[in-house]
């Protein structure tokens, strides 16, 4: 069995789509990805400008507590620092504030006072104590906690390298993707709604190039059936326009051919009967032959002063074959065929049996 035959033919001509709805198809996807990549920048835009914004929100709040904790941190006053995390994080949009002393100990946790003199061993907290800078990273609040992010601020003495503290801030990124959501949303709708009018624009436009297209292909195929009487009026002011006025200038040209050719091949006609007339009604014989010995015409006449039959019978039989019983005659025709050298008035006699028959021949080469 041939293992081709169950296979689909893949090189089989293509389906037939109107070009209304490739354009309208090409402008929706068009549309699509422009939308697309206009919502994409601008949610990467904003969320790197929002995250921007926070940090420095951050910073400026850990550089301020920072500010205010050095006197703490110097005299190991770990009641005032637990009171400036604590208020620091009144804020609804602060998970926290983690306050650590010169050895890495929490000095002050927001609404965790258990945690006061401990050394937090998880690896942000790690990170955050060995920071000689400020430090970003993202945080949470626990497994089912909101997200945040954290900013790391060292505590220096004035004019000095020396780290004296560690000031955390971690402020909560759920505002940020609530706007990041809702922007989303706003670019879906406004999407969507520039999607629906693109379409309908599209729609529109398609059926102001594709109805006079439609129009041609009608009057082509009429054209091609033979009806010639087309008269396609379009007024789109561009090439479908001069499409179409070069198409209805063909026609009326394809059409005027035709009649002049009916008419030549009417004049042809008649002649052809006026000839037809002429040699029937005339009494001498007429008798014409073509290069090749074949009888081309013949008029009753001749055809009686030969003893032949009809006109029709004989036309278009060999001259041997019509000439069989002359042979006087079937010598001349011959002479006059292979010399090309015309005949004026030469007297032939002919033997017909008992009695003979004289003709006064003229030739011509045509």
């Amino acid at each position: 069995m041939n293992r081709w035959a169950a296979r689909p033919n893949i090189l089989k001509s293509p389906r037939f789509i109107p070009l209304r709805y490739r354009l309208v198809l090409a402008n929706g996807a068009m549309l699509i990805v422009l939308l697309g990549v206009l919502a994409l920048t601008l949610v990467w835009f904003q969320s790197r400008t929002s995250r921007e914004q926070l940090e420095q929100r951050g910073e400026a709040i850990g550089r301020s507590i920072a500010a205010t904790s050095i006197k703490a941190l110097l005299g190991y006053d770990y009641i005032s620092l637990e009171q400036f995390a604590n208020q620091a994080a009144q804020d609804p949009n602060i998970l926290y504030v983690v306050v650590h002393d010169k050895e890495d100990y929490v000095a002050g946790f927001s609404n965790r006072p258990d945690l006061q003199g401990q050394k937090l061993s998880d690896e942000i907290s790690r990170k955050a104590t060995a920071s000689t800078g400020p430090l970003v990273q993202k945080a949470t609040t626990g497994p089912d906690g909101p997200p945040g992010l954290e900013v790391v601020i060292p505590v220096l003495l004035p004019d000095s390298t020396e780290r004296w503290g560690t000031v955390r801030v971690c402020l909560s990124l759920a505002p940020l993707y609530l706007q990041l959501r809702q922007t989303i949303w706003i670019v879906i709708v406004i999407g969507g709604a520039a999607l629906c009018f693109g379409t309908m624009f599209s729609i529109l436009g398609a059926k102001r190039i594709t109805r006079p297209l439609g129009d041609l292909v009608r009057a082509s195929e009429d054209v091609a059936r033979g009806n010639y009487q087309q008269d396609i009026r379009v007024k789109t002011g561009d090439e479908v326009e001069v499409l179409a006025e070069s198409f209805s200038t063909m026609t009326r040209e394809i059409l005027a051919h035709q009649r002049r050719r009916q008419q030549q091949l009417e004049e042809i006609q008649r002649l052809r009967d006026y000839t037809d007339k002429l040699m029937t009604t005339m009494a001498d014989g007429l008798l014409s032959v073509d290069v090749s010995g074949t009888v081309a015409a013949i008029n009753p006449a001749a055809c009686r002063l030969l003893t032949l039959p009809s006109p029709a019978t004989v036309t278009g039989q060999t001259i041997a074959t019509v000439c069989a019983d002359s042979p006087e005659l079937l010598g001349l025709i011959d002479t006059i065929i292979t010399g090309s050298e015309p005949v004026d008035q030469q007297e032939l006699d002919l033997e017909r049996g008992a009695s003979g028959q004289t003709l006064l021949i003229s030739s011509s080469i045509l």
